[in-house]
Formats: C-alpha cells, structure tokens, sequence
C-alpha cells in the first residue's frame, strides 16, 4: 500500500486463498476509501480487477464524478 493511501483506505478479503471463503480461482473483497482519497492507477500481473461502489461518489481520472 503507497504511503499516502495506509491512513485512507480498508480492505476486507472476503473470498480467496487467504479468505474466509476459500477459493484458488476467485478473490473478492471489500473497499473503504476516505472522502478525498485518491487511488493510484495500478495493474496486477494475470488478475482482472473491478469496482463497484455502493456509496458515495466516483471520479475516474477527471473525466466526471459519477
């Protein structure tokens, strides 16, 4: 976790190798991010990442909050 994010942000491994509910395929989780976080762009070797969020608002690279 960057330094700038380790006060701004939880996360909560629901399902996965380590999870509670195990599975060697999948991995879900849970998110909390701070008002005014900013999440770095980043990419994980041979993983597909996604995001829904369920409250709050979104700004994705400047284009617009949604």
């Amino acid at each position: 976790v960057p330094k700038g994010l380790a006060h701004n942000y939880a996360y909560a491994e629901l399902l996965g190798a380590q999870a509670p509910i195990g599975s060697q395929n999948l991995i879900l989780g849970l998110v909390l991010f701070a008002p005014d976080c900013t999440y770095p762009v980043h990419s994980h070797k041979a993983i597909y990442e996604s995001y829904v969020w369920l409250a709050g608002a979104l700004s994705e690279n400047h284009k617009g909050v949604y």
